[in-house]
């Protein structure tokens, strides 16, 4: 994915952690329930406080409301400035909490042990392949979903 976890990410890191201590989301508490129904499996529940920790940090982190490789509704209108789009978008990263949305950074918590490791290449991953899936449902022929999973996955595992 050609992430690289350096000193300002890590300050970036922390900063959005230090929001979590700061004040609390709508959104917090559905997060939290997805990462308690996935930490209920025998194999992830030795991950849920890094899941908690990284879909916590995740909903705060405005860098994904414009760069998801698919933009939601908040993305579409023009603002005139930065502080006016953080004003309007909500929660800050644009991704509307669903369920099973903890599953898709699982993986990462088997490949890295540090936690920048883990929401930094989760983040990537997301913003150019995850945030497409829930536009899948949308297609009415289920052959469509197939072709656009195995599309997505080609291009993700070939490169």
């Amino acid at each position: 994915m050609g992430v690289e976890v350096t000193d300002a990410s890590v300050a970036y890191l922390e900063q959005l952690n230090a929001s979590l201590k700061e004040y609390e989301l709508v959104t917090d508490e559905l997060f939290r329930l997805d990462v308690t129904i996935t930490g209920n499996d025998d194999d992830y529940f030795v991950f849920e406080e890094m899941l908690s920790d990284t879909m916590s940090t995740l909903s705060r982190d405005p860098w994904l409301s414009h760069s998801c490789a698919v933009l939601s509704q908040a993305n579409d209108k023009p603002y005139p400035d930065a502080y006016s789009r953080q004003a309007v978008v909500f929660p800050p990263c644009g991704i509307v909490p669903f369920r099973g949305i903890v599953m898709y950074a699982t993986p990462f918590c088997y490949l890295f042990s540090d936690p920048a490791d883990v929401y930094f290449t989760f983040r990537s991953v997301y913003a150019n392949y995850c945030c497409r899936v829930p536009f899948c449902y949308l297609l009415s022929d289920p052959a469509d979903v197939y072709f656009t999973f195995r599309s997505v996955y080609a291009n993700y595992c070939c490169r």
